[in-house]
């Protein structure tokens, strides 16, 4: 049996939307984070820290950013769909 497929293009629009401000919120967070975790460490007397510094220093440098990149890439996308479906039921509705 053929079904009609339903999708509201402004509902991924608006699903971009959320996770940009989402993203964009956990980002200020997280450099904080990273940054004042890494300070707090200074006068602490351990072997460890030295490599605990390090692994926050990566995650606030190098993953962060990455991990921010991808999931730009990814909201970036669903407004992308959201075009896509716009067009293409245009397309249809033409041809019909």
């Amino acid at each position: 049996m053929n079904e009609l497929i339903n999708v509201d293009p402004e509902e991924f629009r608006q699903a971009a939307s959320r996770l940009d401000t989402a993203l964009e919120s956990f980002k200020a967070v997280a450099s904080s984070f990273s940054q004042e975790s890494y300070d707090r460490l200074e006068g602490f007397n351990s072997d460890f820290i030295y490599q605990l510094k390090l692994v926050i220093k990566h995650i606030g440098q190098e993953s962060g950013p990455s991990l921010f990149s991808a999931i730009r890439e990814y909201q970036e996308g669903i407004a992308l769909l959201a075009d896509v479906f716009e067009s293409a039921d245009s397309s249809i509705a033409d041809e019909l």
